[in-house]
């Protein structure tokens, strides 16, 4: 049983896990995770896709090299092509993995994730070191994505929300 409680993160009330590493016992990043309590804050901003996106590969790039590197989503936020003004107005997960397999991603400490309009791409983003994937699949059906899982780590799923939800 993980024990909650409320705490001030950033000025905001969120209940939060008092033992994080209890929340995962084997995974990689049990043993980074009292370097930083990576929490993201999306607020008014349509990016939890691109967030998503970039802690799922983070994991599995931690899985497979023991490396702590957080990917940051406002790179392709901020980056991308058509990103001018349409930093948190959504998009799609194969974007967000297209951009990462052509251009690749830089981590957190290169720039930040930041959750707003109009955050331009920095000029010294070519300077960072760049993370890549080598392709991505969709995987269907249950036994499908058990099966991703076990063998590669974290997926990424679209979950639609209606408006009834929000009630």
């Amino acid at each position: 049983m993980h024990k909650f409680g409320r705490r001030n993160y950033l000025g905001k009330e969120l209940w939060l896990p008092w033992e994080v590493s209890s929340l995962c016992q084997s995974c990689c990043r049990s043993k980074f995770v009292f370097d930083t309590l990576f929490l993201i804050l999306v607020e008014n901003c349509s990016s939890s896709f691109a967030i998503a996106a970039a802690n799922a590969i983070s994991d599995r790039l931690c899985m497979i090299t023991g490396q702590n590197v957080r990917l940051s989503p406002q790179h392709f936020l901020s980056c991308q092509e058509d990103a001018e003004g349409n930093e948190c107005k959504g998009g799609s997960i194969a974007s967000f993995l297209d951009f990462a397999k052509k251009k690749g991603v830089v981590d957190e400490n290169c720039f930040a994730y930041q959750g707003e309009e109009n955050v331009a791409c920095p000029s010294t983003i070519e300077q960072c070191q760049k993370y890549f994937i080598n392709d991505y699949c969709v995987a269907n059906g249950v036994e499908g994505i058990k099966r991703e899982i076990l063998k590669h780590g974290p997926v990424i799923a679209y979950i639609p929300v209606f408006r009834d939800f929000l009630v």
